[in-house]
């Protein structure tokens, strides 16, 4: 009986044991849990009180701007002051509180700490602990002027699913953001296909090259279809590299009939240019000779020339906007864009470059008083061209070197144009050399290859962007007009 008193005297003292130590551990957790919450509140709070604090103190110093001639550490103190003020009338105790301040990469940062104390600090052994947070805000730019060039794609590709509507919004929202502005920043526009128009304006130049324009009579047999039936199917073809989807008319038992008409086919240059040979097409300038001038582009060569079976089409998209801050004139000309012919990102990145040289063939930009220069790059999709740099193709198209299209065979492969490819990046690099700050857009792009070298033209991380959509592409614009034009807002 003894036995049995012990064992159950022992048995529950065993148990008060564990109970006493799981109450303990469940205490611990609740007061553990009690303050996490608390002080994940607590530092929530505090943030919102820091960044509202760091954007009122950017608006009061830069745009009031009360001491205009104040060394660097004076306007720190000027930050913490308003920013110190701002936190105790939102009720923060800032007894002791000093926030470390930094001026640089064009941002205001605050680091600041407050105390939190534990509503249960005997349980954990510690009373308090400190709250850190940090805001940064983006300062104003103080570089007044800008020289902005538009590098837009407005390949065939371009028409497909309301990208082109896309483009035009997304630009002309950024035009109007660089207006609201008021820095009287200047914009080109260069669109760009396989060739860029540099407008009839510039025939005689003497950078410009423009081949004989000529007149060709013709005899053809007019064609006409009568009787039997018709039916419309659905098939895909190829534009610039992406399958696209369309119906077209099939008809069969029709009795065709022809007559003979005659016409005279003219040969004519309405602005459009290609490139120059020997590795010109790469430089700007010189345009000394007739072997290194730019070379033209007529708007067809007629078969009867060329002795092809077919009339070769120029197909040029719209012609460049020289640098201008008539701002109309840019929107007038974004709304008349349009979509045409294959993709040969040098072409735009080039011109690009000669937009924002002092020199011909454009000689907009300041020399008096140079200018932040900024060129903004988007493009759709893959180089769908590349140089043909063969005597065969100087001949047919009296414009080399002949930019030669990939065959619908060649896209439908996924053919890469690595010379256009290797072009593309060795001009980029160029540019950002020039001091040419590079904002690089991929459109809608899936190709990795054409991703990455979008990613590596842009002149840092920040200046590339991935527009997976319609709606992004305007969001992107309108995220590179906010950082030209030094937009207040939080980017911490």
């Amino acid at each position: 009986m003894s036995i049995f008193k012990n064992f159950v005297s022992s048995e529950d003292g065993n148990f008060a044991i564990m109970f006493a130590a799981g109450a303990a551990i469940v205490a611990f957790g609740m007061a553990a849990a009690v303050d996490i919450g608390g002080m994940s509140q607590a530092r929530e709070n505090f943030q919102n009180s820091i960044d509202s604090a760091t954007l009122a103190a950017v608006i009061e110093v830069e745009m009031s701007n009360p001491h205009p001639n104040a060394d660097e550490e004076s306007r720190k103190n000027r930050y913490r002051e308003i920013v110190l003020a701002s936190l105790s009338a939102n009720g923060i105790d800032i007894t002791g509180m000093r926030p470390d301040v930094d001026i640089s990469g064009g941002a205001l940062t605050i680091d600041a700490k407050v105390p939190y104390n534990f509503k249960f600090g005997g349980v954990i052994n510690k009373s308090s602990t400190d709250i850190h947070v940090l805001s940064k805000v983006a300062l104003p730019s103080s570089t007044g002027p800008l020289e902005i060039v538009l590098v837009l794609d407005n390949t065939e590709s371009m028409t497909l699913d309301g990208k082109l509507s896309a483009l035009r919004h997304g630009a002309n929202d950024f035009i109007d953001a660089i207006e609201e502005g008021g820095s009287g920043s200047k914009i080109a526009l260069v669109p760009f296909a396989k060739y860029v128009d540099v407008g009839t304006d510039k025939r005689g130049e003497p950078w410009l090259e423009i081949p004989p324009e000529y007149d060709v009579d013709r005899t053809y047999q007019q064609a006409t279809h009568t009787g039997g039936t018709c039916e419309i199917v659905s098939d895909t073809r190829f534009l610039d590299g992406f399958l696209q989807d369309y119906d077209r008319e099939v008809c069969t038992g029709q009795t065709t009939t022809y007559e003979e008409q005659f016409s005279v086919v003219q040969n004519r240059w309405y602005g459009c240019v290609g490139v120059r040979s020997d590795g010109l097409h790469m430089t700007d300038g010189p345009y000394t000779s007739t072997a290194t001038r730019i070379q033209g582009v007529l708007d067809r060569q007629a078969k009867e020339e060329t002795g092809l079976t077919y009339d070769v089409r120029t197909y040029c998209p719209r012609k460049i906007t020289p640098l201008t801050d008539d701002y109309n004139e840019l929107r007038d000309e974004i709304v008349r864009l349009y979509g045409t012919n294959k993709t040969y990102i040098p072409m735009g990145l080039n011109w690009g470059r000669r937009i924002l040289s002092p020199e011909a063939p454009f000689s907009e930009a300041d020399t008096v008083s140079p200018k932040k220069q900024i060129m903004v790059l988007m493009t759709d999709g893959n180089n769908t061209a590349s140089l043909n740099t063969s005597p065969e193709a100087q001949a047919k198209y009296e414009a080399p070197p002949y930019i030669q299209e990939f065959t619908v065979e060649e896209q439908e492969a996924g053919r890469v144009a690595v010379q256009a490819n290797a072009d593309t990046a060795t001009l980029c690099e160029t540019i950002k050399n020039d001091g040419t700050e590079l904002y690089t857009i991929a459109f809608r792009v899936t190709d990795p290859m054409t991703l990455s070298l979008l990613q590596n033209c842009a002149s840092a991380g920040r200046y590339y962007f991935n527009a997976e959509s319609n709606d992004e592409l305007v969001e992107t614009f309108a995220s590179i007009s906010d950082d030209l034009g030094g937009e207040i807002r939080i980017v911490r």
